[in-house]
């Protein structure tokens, strides 16, 4: 994703008029001596050495003046539903242990609630309940706690927020049972 970013901003960069390096790419590609990916390469650096000054990416990111990412953070999540099935679940398993004398260890629920999330999605384009849902964002979290991040799969574990570049204006969760929740984005 933020090589995304980086790619569509130093290409607004490079269709500007005034950009300082459009004479060098001319020639570099008038001699034919490099792969495609070498020129894709000296245009992200010299993006990143002249237009944002060497900044480390950090820097750009966190400052928003090159760079505006949006994140939303889930601090808690519950739901009656999810609750109530594991709690079915437990007492089922109760149960079972109790005729067949094996032990069950019951499944329980952090304060917070976010295990219970394993889908987030942010729509950029509509703030209407009634509009259908454009997808700019999407995590999908799987048993383990690892993320997959429109459509790419991570080794990373959630963080408990969803990032994107354009202001959210809706968030859709899912919970483990399939249910899904749209929350408006002030």
């Amino acid at each position: 994703m933020f090589y995304k970013i980086i790619q569509r901003k130093r290409n607004e960069w490079l269709s500007r008029e005034d950009c300082p390096i459009k004479s060098l790419l001319a020639y570099i590609e008038r001699k034919g001596a490099m792969r495609d990916a070498q020129i894709e390469a000296i245009k992200t650096y010299l993006f990143l050495k002249i237009a944002c000054e060497n900044k480390p990416l950090w820097r750009l990111f966190s400052e928003g003046n090159v760079f505006k990412l949006w994140q939303v953070s889930i601090n808690s999540f519950h739901s009656d539903r999810v609750e109530k099935k594991i709690t079915d679940f437990n007492l089922n398993g109760k149960q079972q242990e109790l005729k067949r004398k094996k032990e069950f260890k019951p499944i329980t629920l952090s304060e917070d609630g976010l295990e219970t999330i394993e889908f987030l999605s942010l729509d950029c384009a509509s703030a209407s309940p009634t509009a259908p849902w454009h997808s700019d964002s999407e995590i999908l979290i799987d048993k383990l706690g690892y993320v997959r991040k429109n459509g790419i799969d991570t080794k990373a574990f959630w963080d408990g927020t969803i990032t994107s570049e354009q202001k959210p204006l809706r968030l859709k969760i899912r919970n483990i049972c399939g249910d899904e929740t749209i929350f408006e984005l002030s």
